[in-house]
Order: C-alpha cells, then structure tokens, then sequence
C-alpha cells in the first residue's frame, strides 16, 4: 500500500502534497505549472510516426513477393533485373510514404479543432479553459456528461457516478465517494478518484487533480489499449485487396506451371510470372486512396468539417439515412425564456426565481458557467437580472442532478424562514411528482381533473411552438435529499421557451431529399413541439404519425424494426431507444449517420456508421463518440460533406476501374 498516494490521504494533505488549496490556483501559478509538466495530452493511439509509416509501406504480400523476386534474382545473376525490381518497390514506398505522411499531418492539424473544455477554480471564481491547459493542483468541477480531464482527488460529491469502461471494462457507472481509501493502486477500486478518459454519467462534484496526460492511469495504459474498430470502407478495401492477391498469385501460378511444362525453364518461368504479378497488380492503388481522402478531409475543413478519422470522408459518402434531434437542426439552437406563468396561466416572478435556483449554473454574477442552453436562458432575461440580488438570500445546500430517466433536477435552497426543495424538468415527470398545485397562493390537491387540466394548457403551449419547462416545490427539514424525495410536492407553473425554426432548414431538406438521404428526426422534446417545429420547416411527417418513446417501449423487437423504418419522427425518446433505432436501421442494410450534442447521444452517436457532433454546442461525452464534428454548428454543412464524400468514391471507383482495365490489359 502507497500511503503517499493521494486516494490514502487526507485531503487537507493531498493539498499539502500538491502545494494547492480548496481556493484553486492563480494565473501565474498555473502558467508556471503549465511551463513545467507541459499540455496535459496523450498520444494519439491512433496516430502514425514517420518511421512506423514508411515500413508499413512494405507491409504488403505482394512488395514482399516483389523483393523476394529481386533477392532470387540477384543471386542467380540477374543483377539488372534485380536492381530494377528494387527500384520499383522502394520508389512506391517512398511516394506511398511522402502522401500518407502528409495525410497523417494534415489529420494531426484537423484534430486541434476538436477542443474538450472543463471547469476550473481559478483565480477564485469558476472559468472554463481548455482541458490541454489543466495542470496538477488545479480544482475540477464535474456534472453529468463531462469527459474528466486529468487523474482527480474527489473533494466533495452529490451522487455522482462515472463510466469507467474505457479504462476498467466495468460496464456499470461507478459510484463516487470522498472517504479514504487504503488500498492498492488498482482503478476499480479507487472509488474516490476519478480517472482520466472517464466520463461522469450522473450527479456532481469536484475535486483536485493530482496526476495529468501521460501520468494518468489512462497515460499510463494506453499503449496497451485496443486500437480503433475498422470502418466499413476500411473492411471493403481489405476484402478487395484480398481479392485483388488472390487473382494475382492464381494467375502468375498458373504461368509459372504453364511455362515450365512447356521447358522455358523454372528461373524464366518464374520471372516471366512475377512480372505478370507486377503487371496485374495496381501499386498506386493505396497511395491514391490515401492522398483522395487526405485531400477530401482537408477540403471539408474549409467548409466546417472536422474528420476524426480519414476513412470516414468515404464514409460520409453512403449515408442513406441521416438520423438527428430537431434542437440545432430544424431550429436556430438559440433558446430564448419568452414567459413564466403560474397554473393560472399568469406571469410570476416566484416561477421565474425559482428557475434561477433549480439551476445548473456554477460560479458567481460576471464568471458564470452553465450545463444546458435553458439554464442560461433564464439568466440573459433581464426580468432574472432584476431578481440576482435577491439570489444571496438563499443558499444552495443541495443537488440532485438532471438524469434523462427522471427528466428533472432539484435543489434544497435555505432561505430566511426554511429549507425548500424545488423541481424543474418536462411537465409529465414534475406533474407526476406532485399531489397539489398553488392556485392564488393557495395549495389545492392535485385531482384527476386538475392534471387533465394542466396537461391541456402545456398542450396548448406546446401547439403554439414553446417547449415547457415545469416547476415544482415543498418544505423540507432536509440539509440532503435524494431522487426518492421528489414526491408530494406542488405544481407552481412553466417556464415557456422557444427556439425558432432555421430559416436554411426547409432548403436543406429538399437538398437531402435530392441526394437519397431519408432525415429522420430523433427527439427528446414532446410530441407536439416536436410536430410544430416539423410543420414549419416542411419536413413530411410519415403517416401524419410522431412516434413516442412510450409506443416504442411496448414493441418487439421485430415491431420496433419495422416502426424504425417505417416512421420518420420520433419524440420523447430515452438514450437507449435512439442506440436501438440506429442500430436496427444499420441492420436493415442502411449505412446510418445520427447528428447528435448531448450526453444523451452518446450511444446512438457510437452506433452510427458516421457520427457527427456540434463543434461548439456538443458536450464532451458527445465530441468523443463521434467521427466529425461541424465545427459552425450548421445543420446544412454535412450536405457539402456528403456531397464531397460522394465525388471522392466515385473518383476512387473509376480509378479502380482504369488502373485494373490498364494492368490486366498489360
């Protein structure tokens, strides 16, 4: 057991050990940190040094034949022919080298648009910086669908688990703790740590970090880590080159056996049938491939396309189905408060304030952070700007984060008289959580035709293009709470938000109606929102039907296929049933891309064959998932992808057709 090792000790003294405190770090403390241990960044598992490229030039059955050729003809005499046959190979391997270089260059350059941003103490207040720029000392704050940054000493946690099957294997989310812990340094244990590369899959915390980049368990690890699984276009290639050797290696036997018996003799015999493997075979073929998707990667980057991975500029290319959520897509993403009503359909400023409590914000006025766009809608209103100074009445005591199975969060505020605990999430999941409702500062019980009635007016906000938010509260004598205290409490009213229609949305759709590409919208939003938004940008809804998250819980798994192929809008639906809705359209032979930004669409993200991301929106979790990001946020921008995914296959296609119509010509 280390016991100077920072999950044995106090935290008091892992401070000490790190020369920090709870306050966090100055700038200067920082940049001269940052000058001493570097970028906090692993190497790429990925990535290609020049030395490993150039021999994998020679990594090719049929180079080796040719060398082998060469090395049986240098030692029969043939020194000329030898020295030609060389000449051939090192002079493809060095043009093979020189574009996969360049390609491998220009995807390293590609990869500093992809920015994961985590948030800081820094200077006393809370800033988000790039994750690269974290140093050890600094305090990290994490929430649901942040990719930790560094190695962590947790400080202070409020249910918060992390995904550690990247580095682990453990596939369930790990419960976090602040205790002590006397063990060895294995990361399945380490339950009040978290670890580099994870991803924090509820609640919230913070903490310091003690180890960065190389330093971390995951540094440490990932030599040894799997590489990335092949793309379709990847498994074609191979399978063709297997092909392509098969038919040579057939053809020059078949000479060879033919000659000899024919008493050419076996030296010329085999020569004349390693130059017909030479004659058959097209060398260029992988440099080719290589400088057109290096070429086509660069080209999207100037159009706002960011490629992870090169194979998927080919990829890009065959998407038949493009899956993707209405928020950002069918409308401009900019999510503005137009109204807080109580159930009377009144404004009032109790529901507007007690949105700014329920809140995902971090940090004071001036330097503030938030999780999600609505939350910080409610503070650019300048009605909430009004309402700040009465913010430092109440204290924040706790947090129960947003989760998408319960579709809310709550906080326990303490103000002046007592301890309240105030809800926030969609109408049905706070509605469902309530036995009453104020009405005229008055508390009536909330009765069957109460909720009918409730219901019916966030339908009708709902018609007119809004997406509700509803608010909920009770006293409390709690200082914590848990998700099983979400009970008993009394509807006070919605916030009502809107996020217009993108005005290029309707020509986009008619662009990828043009291009074979069925859009089919994934949302977590409600039906009728969902519908609106639809209607105005003129996306044809199949069968006039929004499918719910609710319908597809109830379907098998044949049903669940059909109704994924059949239908093309689906609302209020889980992370889960996104995955499954990709996952059986790829299984019925389409090749899928699913456009997504939260932690929500991770899976589905994973499950494409082309994942896309927002550059500026997309969450970490998200960023990670996918194989490109849009670096403008712009729906429209993977029509000029596709576009230019499609000319560069069918560039490679008659490519292929010229090079195997001239070889087996020759």
């Amino acid at each position: 057991m280390d016991t100077a090792a920072p999950w044995a000790l106090p935290i008091k003294d892992v401070f000490y050990s790190l020369k920090s405190s709870d306050k966090g770090l100055l700038e200067h403390e920082a940049n001269e940190r940052f000058e001493k241990h570097g970028p906090n960044e692993i190497a790429e598992r990925t990535g290609k040094h020049g030395l490993h490229i150039f021999v994998s030039q020679f990594k090719n059955a049929l180079i080796l034949l040719l060398i082998g050729a060469a090395i049986i003809a240098y030692f029969l005499g043939e020194t000329i022919d030898s020295i030609v046959i060389l000449a051939i190979v090192f002079l493809n391997a060095i043009l093979g080298f020189f574009q996969e270089y360049k390609a491998e260059k220009a995807l390293r350059e590609l990869r500093k648009y992809v920015t994961v941003k985590s948030k800081v103490l820094r200077n006393g207040k809370i800033e988000e910086i790039d994750s690269r720029k974290i140093v050890p000392g600094d305090i990290v704050y994490l929430s649901i669908g942040d990719i930790v940054p560094a190695d962590i000493r947790l400080i202070s946690v409020d249910n918060l688990s992390a995904d550690e099957s990247s580095l682990t294997g453990e596939s369930m989310p790990v419960e976090k703790i602040v205790d002590l812990i006397k063990t060895k340094a294995q990361p399945q244990q380490l339950k009040n740590m978290a670890f580099a590369g994870t991803s924090i899959s509820s609640g919230y915390g913070y903490g310091v970090v003690t180890e960065i980049g190389k330093s971390t368990f995951l540094g440490k690890t990932a030599s040894f880590m799997k590489e990335e699984p092949k793309t379709e276009f990847e498994k074609n290639i191979a399978a063709f080159s297997a092909m392509l050797l098969k038919i040579t290696v057939t053809m020059a036997l078949f000479v060879f056996v033919i000659n000899a018996l024919l008493g050419k003799g076996m030296f010329d015999s085999f020569l004349f049938a390693v130059a017909l493997a030479v004659g058959i075979t097209p060398e260029m073929l992988p440099i080719i491939v290589t400088i057109s998707l290096s070429n086509g990667a660069m080209k999207m980057a100037k159009e706002k396309v960011v490629i992870k991975r090169l194979e998927s500029v080919e990829d890009l290319g065959n998407i038949d189905v493009l899956c993707c959520d209405k928020t950002g897509t069918l409308t401009e993403g900019k999510i503005t408060l137009q109204s807080y009503l109580n159930v009377s359909g009144k404004k009032d400023d109790k529901v507007l304030f007690y949105g700014m409590l329920c809140n995902s914000v971090k940090g004071k006025s001036h330097a503030r952070v938030f999780e999600n766009a609505m939350d910080r809608a409610i503070f650019e209103t300048d009605d909430a700007k009004a309402l700040e100074p009465e913010l430092e009445n109440n204290l924040l005591i706790d947090t129960n984060e947003f989760d998408y199975e319960r579709k809310m969060m709550s906080v326990v505020v303490k103000n002046r008289r007592l301890n309240v605990l105030i809800a926030k999430g969609a109408p049905e999941s706070i509605i469902k959580a309530c036995d009453s409702s104020e009405i005229n500062g008055k508390k009536h019980k909330l009765s069957a035709k109460l909720v009918s009635e409730m219901l019916k007016k966030v339908e009708s906000y709902e018609n007119d293009g809004y997406r509700v938010i509803a608010v909920a509260e009770k006293p409390t004598l709690k200082k914590t709470t848990t998700e099983k205290d979400e009970t008993n409490m009394s509807l006070i009213g919605f916030l009502l938000f809107f996020d217009p229609p993108k005005q290029t949305a309707r020509e986009a759709l008619e662009t990828f109606e043009k291009l074979g590409v069925l859009i089919k919208i994934i949302s977590g939003d409600s039906p009728l929102t969902t519908r609106k938004v639809c209607e105005e940008v003129g996306l044809p809804i199949a069968e006039g039907r929004v499918v719910t998250g609710d319908e597809l819980e109830k379907l098998d798994v044949k049903k669940f296929a059909a109704y994924a192929m059949k239908y093309n809008v689906f609302a209020r639906v889980t992370p889960e049933q996104k995955h499954m809705i990709v996952k059986s359209l790829s299984a019925q032979g389409h090749i899928v891309g699913f456009l997504g930004d939260g932690v929500n669409d991770a899976p589905a993200l994973e499950a494409a064959d082309i994942g896309i991301s927002m550059g500026i929106t997309g969450t970490d979790v998200a960023k990670e998932a996918s194989d490109m990001l849009l670096a403008d946020d712009n729906f429209a921008t993977i029509i000029s992808a596709v576009e230019e995914g499609r000319s560069i296959f069918e560039r490679l296609r008659n490519v292929v057709m010229f090079l195997l119509s001239t070889c087996f010509g020759e």
